[in-house]
């Protein structure tokens, strides 16, 4: 009886990875957004 609940551990942790991997995407993004402004900003 130990085989769904370590299933659902799994589970709860694969989602937690997801949710950070999205932040942590979101914020490369608004990174490289930054950067590309500042970039366009330093040009003009």
């Amino acid at each position: 009886m130990t085989g769904p609940p370590v299933r659902m551990e799994a589970l709860k942790s694969r989602t937690k990875f997801d949710i950070n991997n999205r932040q942590v995407l979101s914020c490369l993004e608004n990174i490289v957004r930054r950067k590309e402004i500042w970039q366009v900003n330093y040009m003009v």
